[in-house]
């Protein structure tokens, strides 16, 4: 397995496991995150710390699971799916593709998030 391929292993099963600090330990110092991808990029650990709380915060259980991984050199493609329950009890489900590019330490350098987080906001919130 190639450390790309390792870092992506990380950086999923740290959502799983609601682990922000072992996700956190992914990034590069300098690190650019597009979530969405046609978001602004975000860059630092607030930055970081604040997208992960809005990530996970209206989820009282969420499942992630990378459907497909695709690793060529220090870039992967993920497919993932994700299913969660919010707090009022609301069930929701999305689906994404992630580009994720690492460094030669095996850290994430640039992240780029194909989703559309307003359906999960609908599916939570009801509007």
């Amino acid at each position: 397995m190639s450390t790309t391929h390792a870092t992506v292993e990380s950086y999923y099963a740290a959502l799983r496991a609601g682990d922000v600090e072992s996700w956190l330990a992914l990034f590069a110092p300098g690190a650019v995150v597009h979530n969405p991808a046609d978001a602004a990029p975000l860059s630092g650990l607030a930055a970081l710390r604040d997208l992960w709380e809005e990530l996970t915060c209206p989820f009282r259980r969420l499942g992630v699971t990378e459907d497909l991984v695709v690793v060529t050199g220090g870039r992967a493609a993920v497919k993932w799916s994700v299913s969660g329950e919010g707090w009022t009890g609301q069930h929701a489900d999305a689906e994404g593709i992630d580009i994720i590019d690492t460094n030669g330490a095996a850290l994430i350098t640039e992240l780029r998030s194909y989703w559309q987080p307003e359906r999960v906001r609908s599916q939570l919130c009801g509007a």
